[in-house]
C-alpha cells in the first residue's frame, strides 16, 4: 500500500475552501483512482503546541492506495491531458 499526503501550508493571506475540496476534489480523486483507493481523509488546521499561534497547516488530505503502480498510471494520463 501507499499513502499519498497533500499538505496546504498556512501563510499570510491564505485561505482554504474545505467545501470545494470535499465536494469537488475528493470525488475527482475517487473517480481517478477507482478500486485502487482504499481510504481518504481530510484534516483541517494542524495547530502548534501554543494554540494562540496560527495553524501550521491549513489542510491535510491523505489517500491510501493499494499499489504504487496503480497510483502512477492515472497520474500519467493526467499529465498527457494537461500538456
Amino acid at each position: 500500500m501507499i499513502k499519498l499526503s497533500i499538505y496546504y501550508p498556512n501563510e499570510d493571506d491564505k485561505s482554504f475552501d474545505m467545501h470545494c475540496y470535499s465536494t469537488r476534489h475528493v470525488p475527482m480523486a475517487q473517480t481517478l483512482f477507482g478500486e485502487n483507493l482504499v481510504a481518504m481523509s481530510i484534516d483541517k488546521g494542524l495547530t502548534r503546541s501554543n494554540a494562540e499561534l496560527p495553524a501550521i497547516i491549513l489542510q491535510l488530505g491523505a489517500s491510501i492506495l493499494k499499489t504504487f503502480l496503480q497510483f502512477k498510471m492515472p497520474c500519467k494520463r493526467i499529465q498527457k491531458n494537461v500538456k
